[in-house]
């Protein structure tokens, strides 16, 4: 059963990443559009973004491991 769990929790986990890696990128690109002036200092802070969601992503699939 915790298996099980593990697993759905790992998927959910995927999902909400690729939600959020979705977002951050497009509201990158709606920013750039209106100011492209600030494009540099925006996609530095994108790529700081996309980390901080593909690190929970990865610390779900350490989870997932530990509670099989």
């Amino acid at each position: 059963m915790i298996g099980n769990i593990a697993i759905l929790a790992l998927a959910i986990a995927a999902a909400a990443a690729a939600f959020g890696d979705a977002i951050i990128v497009s509201k990158f690109i709606e920013a750039a559009a209106r100011q492209p002036e600030m494009e540099s200092k925006l996609f530095s802070r994108m790529i700081i973004g996309v980390a901080f969601v593909e690190a929970t992503f990865f610390i779900t699939v350490a989870m997932s491991f530990v509670f099989k």
